[in-house]
Order: structure tokens, then sequence, then C-alpha cells
């Protein structure tokens, strides 16, 4: 209990000691305040004393105050000229600048935010008609462009850049073709399947193997990357022409018809007629031979077998292939050239002395579509007229050597 009655003093005692100091504290903190109020009050005397001169001091101290008269008219009268000279200090900034700045802003948000945006529009100067294209909406970012693959796939072929040396070749890529000059450059980004497929001297699958194994010879190399390529854009992982012969007749699968010409019928003149041209993927080369084959066959239609298999094949596939070719909004007036096709189909090749020209494209059916499909005079050359034509004559071309015997 004693212990008790002499500790609790002993802490009172403690605490009173200390509010002295802390209000000593307090006290030093509000004077030290004080004097800074009071000089940052001063600074402009103490400016004044220091750069102004005596002299001018001394005479400004002798000036006598300006004796001002406020009247309720006067001061409701300057306070109308402040408040109007703020305001047009505010209306003149923001008339000329701020509104048309603004008005601009939402012009262009509403030409970049609002409306229909997924689309692209390409003028045509020589026609004089605007075309457009529907676009997708938002790029998926998992599924790169040929070119980004490209890219990603042959930057790290090594671990810095590559540099020449004597005669040696930059290494090959996977889904594209190298060059080491502007010009070969230049005119592979720029031309056409038609001169591609006239570009190599060769028929890719006959003569060079592109589904076979990677060497060191230089189409070889054009072969591999090209046949990524084909694939990529078809959007599968197939590397034989096997694998890629289910897509010979895909509108767009050009680059699988210049690599696997075999596959997909560029050297038979009895298979179907689609897409038999340079334009559409098919190597020169090996149209070339289609065309050798075909001066060999016997001088009547349907010589083989298999040609009722391309002739159902060809008007089977008319409507889409024509459709992909020239776009819907003209497909939707050519109900009468589809009607035509389906009576040529079912007449056989005796229609072909009825129907000579397609409606909707304009060209000789048996002469054939130069963007588009073979000659017809290959699977029908007797009704196309070929026992009728001379040597010398533009339709001898397209004929078996056997009917101008």
């Amino acid at each position: 209990m004693s212990s008790q009655a002499v500790a609790g003093p002993h802490h009172i005692n403690r605490s009173s000691d200390a509010a002295p100091t802390a209000d000593r504290a307090c006290l030093v903190d509000l004077i030290l305040n004080a004097v800074a109020l009071n000089g940052i009050l001063d600074i402009d005397e103490f400016l004044f004393e220091a750069m102004v001169p005596t002299k001018i001091q001394l005479a400004i101290q002798k000036l006598q105050p300006i004796q001002l008269i406020y009247g309720r008219g006067k001061s409701q009268v300057e306070s109308a000229f402040n408040f109007s000279a703020l305001l047009l200090m505010l209306l003149v900034p923001y008339l000329v600048l701020v509104l048309p700045l603004t008005q601009r802003m939402l012009e262009v948000k509403r030409e970049m935010c609002f409306g229909i945006q997924n689309f692209v529009v390409a003028y045509n100067s020589d026609v004089g008609m605007a075309y457009g294209l529907i676009t997708a909406e938002k790029r998926n970012q998992s599924n790169p462009t040929l070119a980004e693959v490209a890219v990603d796939n042959y930057k790290f072929k090594l671990d810095g850049p590559w540099k020449q040396v004597d005669d040696e070749l930059p290494p090959s890529p996977d889904y594209m073709q190298i060059g080491l000059y502007t010009q070969e450059f230049e005119f592979g980004r720029i031309r056409k399947m038609a001169e591609e497929a006239q570009y190599f001297p060769v028929c890719w699958e006959k003569d060079v193997e592109p589904d076979g194994s990677e060497n060191a010879s230089i189409l070889s190399a054009f072969a591999h990357s090209r046949m990524k390529a084909a694939a990529f854009n078809l959007g599968i992982t197939a590397t034989t022409c096997a694998e890629l012969s289910y897509d010979c007749y895909t509108p767009e699968a050009r680059m699988v018809r210049l690599m696997c010409g075999q596959t997909c019928g560029c050297t038979d003149p009895m298979s179907s007629p689609w897409y038999k041209q340079r334009a559409e993927g098919c190597a020169e080369m090996c149209l070339s031979e289609r065309h050798q084959l075909m001066k060999a066959l016997p001088c009547q239609d349907f010589p083989q077998a298999g040609a009722q298999a391309s002739w159902n094949h060809f008007w089977d596939n008319y409507q889409l292939a024509i459709t992909a070719y020239f776009g819907q909004d003209r497909i939707q007036y050519a109900s009468p050239g589809f009607a035509t096709a389906a009576s040529i189909q079912a007449g056989g090749c005796d229609q072909l002395r009825l129907h000579r020209t397609d409606s909707i494209t304009g060209e000789v059916w048996c002469l054939g579509a130069a963007d588009l499909f073979g000659p017809l005079a290959y699977l029908c050359p007797e009704s196309c007229g070929c026992r009728n034509v001379t040597s010398g004559s533009p339709m001898a071309y397209y004929c078996p050597n056997s009917c101008l015997a």
C-alpha cells in the first residue's frame, strides 16, 4: 500500500513538469512564425529601401496622400467597368481560341469514334467509281498476318545482324523469299500472280519437289518458303501437296496451285478447267505440259472417263467461282447466266454449239478466260469446232493435233 501511495504523486509531478516545457515550445514556434510572417509582409518595404535611391525615397515620403471621393454612382460604374473588362478578357480567348478548338475536336471525335468505322475505300480513277471493303471490327492479336509471322520467324535465325562474307547467302527464311538487291525486292513486292507463275522456269511439284526436305539449292529454299506461306494463308498446318489437295479449287489458293501443279491438275488436260491459268496460280511450265498432252489426245468430246467428272465439277462450281471473282453485287443480276450454265451442264458438250459465250464474263467457253478458267475445248474439241479449223487459225492452238490432220 505504501509503495502505491508514493508512486502516485511521483507520476503526477513528472507530468506537471512536462506541461511548462510543451507550453514553452509552442510559444517559441509562435514567435518564430510571427517573425517570419512579418518578414513576408514587409518584403516590399525591404526591397524598396534596398533598391530605390535615398533621394527618391525622401521625395516619395514628402508626397501628400491622394484624396479620392467615392460616390455610390461612381463606385457602381467602376464595378461595372471592372466586371465588363474581366468578362471581355474571358470571352475573347474563349470565342477566338477555345470555342473553335472545341468544335474541331468534336468533329474529330465524330469522325473517329462514331458511325460505321469498319470499312476502307479506294477510288478507281479510270472507272470513276469508289469501291469499299468491310473490314474486321477488331484486329485479333492471336491471328497475326503472314508478314508478321515471317518477321518473327526470321529475326532470331541469328543472334545478331547478318553480314555477307564472300558469296555467302543469308539464312533461308520459312515464310518469305529474301534477297540482297533492291530491284529484286521491289519486283517481288509488286508482281502479279501471272508474272510469278511465269517467273520461274519450273513446274514446282514435278521439278523441285516443294514438299520434300529442304536442301541447299536456291529453288528448294524458295519452294520451302512458298509451301509454308500457302498453308498459312489457308489457316492450316499442311506441309505436303497431298495435304493441300483439298484446297486446290479454293479461289484464294493460288499459291497452292503454283506449288502443287500436278496435284491440282495444272498438268492434266482432262482436269476441271477452273483456275487453269497463270493468273490463278498454275505455273507456265505446268500449263505447257498440259497443253502438250492435250495435243496428243483424240479429236472427240470426253475422250477419257475422268473428263465427265471434270465437266460436272466445272459447272457445279460455276456460281461459287464467279461470285468469288466478281463479287455479290454483280452476281445478283446474273440469274440468266446461271440458268444457261445449268442447261449446258445437262446437255453436255453439244450445248457449246448453241451457247458459245459466257454471258457473265463475256468470254468464249471454248477459249477460256485468261484470269479465271481454262479452255473447254480441251474437254469438247468436236463441239468447239476443232475439226473445222485450219492449222493457222487461233482456235487451232486449243485443239488436238488429230483434229487438224
